[in-house]
């Protein structure tokens, strides 16, 4: 990989993760339900926009303070801590405390024993305790979800898991995978059998929510399904709010973001109505198909969704960034246009104490890692 520009290690890393891929659902109707979701849902409310009443341009700066010698592909932000998670490399985790990006520490080597970290994937999910912070991540070769406590990690190269889950085969290659409770995890993933997978680690209960197909012209669908690409169209990332009482699924061939209760019921789902089919060649997606929200980050104001606006193509390589914002009443807010690209798995967050959006970028100089003042007039 040395040598690749940045943005081609970001893709490569992608493949290789892809190719290694406050309720406790004790009972087993409440689970059944899920199977017969697609007609139902056509009832969900969709809150429908194609243009925002402010869009506001955004330049983007060097963050020199970062050091240059990582390569993260996730981030996540929890108060004053901005952590990057670097998915090949040790250590894998490296923090900052904001607004200074003073650097913390950096930890977790690479293995399978117990004080190792196994090709970490970070959703950004981290909890903060009375003395310290957790993190959670899914270990993709070992199909476990972790639990840290970072300061035990900081302090000592000895340290083990606070909590581990040990996921059933039924997930696949899922690895976007969160904790929902104690008890409860969801995710999906590229070859996903729904919408998103629940999976209760007390009963051992595992479930598919069935795909939404609302709004899915008939034609297109079959098209979908006779090319095995049903599973890939809805493809997205999903995200669930700080204060847990919700999650988000946004999509990469869609420029849609469904909005669930924590009982994982559909509430709505927000709508641009100005968007284009992708094109589907030899059993594929053409690579001029658009690609629309490939990460959100979520506050407990807003949703916030990446739209990549370009096509597969120029996926991880386009300029013309833009970060949506939404209520949680579904209403749009703004759009932020960003004049710098990020990386292929979208990884940002937004700092609203500091009025700052931080992203991981392709460029090859002498930075990865750029800061957004947000304009709030």
């Amino acid at each position: 990989m040395a040598g690749e520009p940045f943005y081609d290690r970001t893709i490569t890393v992608l493949v290789h993760v892809m190719n290694n891929f406050k309720y406790n659902f004790l009972i087993i109707p409440v689970f059944l339900c899920f199977n017969s979701c697609s007609d139902t849902n056509c009832n969900i409310p969709e809150k429908r926009f194609n243009e925002f009443p402010k869009v506001i341009s955004l330049t983007g700066r060097n963050i020199p303070e970062i050091k240059n010698d990582f390569f993260a592909l996730q981030m996540g932000l929890k108060d004053s801590l901005l952590i990057f998670c670097d998915y090949e490399n040790s250590p894998h985790f490296h923090i900052y405390e904001l607004p200074g990006f003073k650097s913390i520490g950096s930890f977790g080597s690479q293995g399978k024993g117990p004080n190792d970290i196994d090709y970490p994937v970070f959703w950004g999910q981290i909890e903060k305790t009375e003395n310290s912070y957790l993190i959670w991540f899914f270990q993709s070769n070992l199909m476990k979800q972790t639990c840290i406590d970072i300061n035990k990690y900081l302090n000592s190269d000895k340290s083990i898991p606070e909590k581990t889950f040990e996921m059933p085969p039924e997930m696949d290659a899922s690895i976007n995978v969160l904790k929902l409770n104690d008890s409860v995890l969801i995710g999906t993933g590229p070859d996903a059998k729904g919408e998103f997978f629940i999976y209760n680690s007390n009963s051992d209960y595992f479930e598919w929510q069935s795909f939404n197909l609302c709004g899915i012209d008939d034609i297109f669908l079959e098209k979908l399904k006779s090319n095995n690409l049903l599973s890939e169209y809805k493809m997205g990332k999903i995200k669930i709010k700080p204060d847990e009482s919700k999650f988000v699924k946004s999509y990469i061939y869609l420029p849609v973001i469904s909005v669930y209760n924590n009982n994982a019921e559909l509430l709505f789902s927000i709508k641009n109505e100005q968007f284009d089919l992708p094109e589907i060649e030899n059993n594929i997606f053409s690579q001029e198909s658009n690609i629309y929200y490939t990460n959100i980050f979520l506050t407990d104001s807003f949703i916030y969704a990446l739209n990549q606006n370009c096509s597969l193509m120029y996926m991880g390589k386009s300029k013309d960034v833009e970060i949506d914002v939404f209520d949680w009443n579904g209403n749009a807010v703004c759009r932020y246009k960003l004049n710098e690209g990020i990386v292929a798995s979208g990884a940002f967050a937004v700092d609203e104490p500091n009025n700052m959006i931080y992203t991981i970028n392709p460029k090859n100089d002498n930075s990865y890692y750029s800061k957004f003042q947000i304009n709030t007039n």
